[in-house]
């Protein structure tokens, strides 16, 4: 069975240019992918991790990664919201992860200082990335600002509570 879609163009954004609507969507898509695979990765963690606090960070890890699975939607609303589509394939996700550098847990076991060491170093970098988008759109939209801003704080809190696991 063939299936047809009609194909629709973003409609105009009541305050932003055409232009605008093209890089904050564009810019957001790479977030939505990087929180894709932050959430796919935090499972690959939870189902493979071994190690004395183990139990401990499964728990704190299925709760972050339930908060991330929402960022994820919160996020392509927004991408939705300024006239543009949200794609989240497999490929896409996987060729943007691995240009921006980061790379697929391991299969198999994990020990939990692993995950904990894999954790602050893609917390921190997205938390970078993060930081850097709302320099770049931050002035085009106050609302996306706001969803930014908001989000960072989140992560830096979450990245707070990792680093604190892995100093003890």
């Amino acid at each position: 069975m063939t299936e047809t879609t009609e194909t629709f163009e973003p409609g105009p954004h009541p305050t932003l240019s055409r232009e605008d609507q093209e890089k904050i969507g564009g810019e957001l898509q790479y977030l939505l992918f990087e929180l894709i695979d932050l959430t796919l990765v935090a499972r690959q963690m939870d189902w493979c991790l071994v190690g004395p606090h183990s139990d401990g960070l499964r728990t704190r890890l299925k709760r972050w990664r339930a908060r991330w699975d929402s960022d994820v939607e919160e996020i392509a609303r927004r991408i939705r919201a300024v006239g543009w589509w949200p794609e989240g394939h497999p490929a896409g996700v996987s060729e943007t992860i691995f240009g921006l550098g980061l790379e697929a847990a391991p299969a198999g076991a994990l020990s939990d200082s692993y995950v904990l060491t894999e954790l602050t170093d893609r917390l921190g970098e997205c938390v970078t990335r993060v930081r850097a988008l709302i320099g770049q759109i931050g002035a085009l939209d106050p609302v996306t600002l706001a969803l930014l801003t908001g989000f960072v704080g989140e992560l830096e809190q979450q990245l707070w509570q990792v680093r604190s696991l892995e100093a003890k």
